[in-house]
């Protein structure tokens, strides 16, 4: 909940930088996924960092859906936009069950792989749909 008040006032006070504020809130989670797939099960201690470096990935979340009303204008294109960035996530969400192997118990290094691919994926398709204008 702190990483969601202090990402969603970050972005409200930094004029023009809800893309780098959502970029920047992905790179804890980025660090703790890392953290998941590299320590062994035995170091308890980094695992348990690890996971308390994921809830800043929730910020994306609101960031994301509140940039189609900012950016666009006119009501019917704003709920279209939002309807299509709230598909996505709920997509991303259907497709995640996908990437459990039952044989990985209890690391699921698939999952962890996946997320950091699409955390790449989605900084990258920020940063490029930022600077193309």
């Amino acid at each position: 909940m702190v990483c969601i008040l202090f990402g969603g006032w970050l972005a409200q006070k930094l004029p023009n930088a809800r893309i780098y504020v959502c970029i920047g809130m992905l790179v804890p989670a980025f660090i703790g996924l890392l953290l998941q797939i590299v320590l062994p099960r035995s170091n308890v201690a980094g695992l348990l960092i690890g996971v308390y470096l994921f809830p800043p990935f929730a910020t994306c979340l609101f960031i994301v859906l509140s940039l189609p009303g900012v950016n666009s204008s006119g009501y019917t294109k704003r709920i279209t936009l939002s309807s299509y960035a709230f598909f996505g996530f709920a997509l991303g969400n259907i497709t995640g069950s996908f990437t459990v192997k039952p044989g990985e118990t209890p690391a699921y290094r698939s999952v962890f792989i996946a997320d950091i691919i699409c955390i790449g994926l989605q900084s990258k398709y920020f940063l490029l749909r930022y600077m193309s204008g």
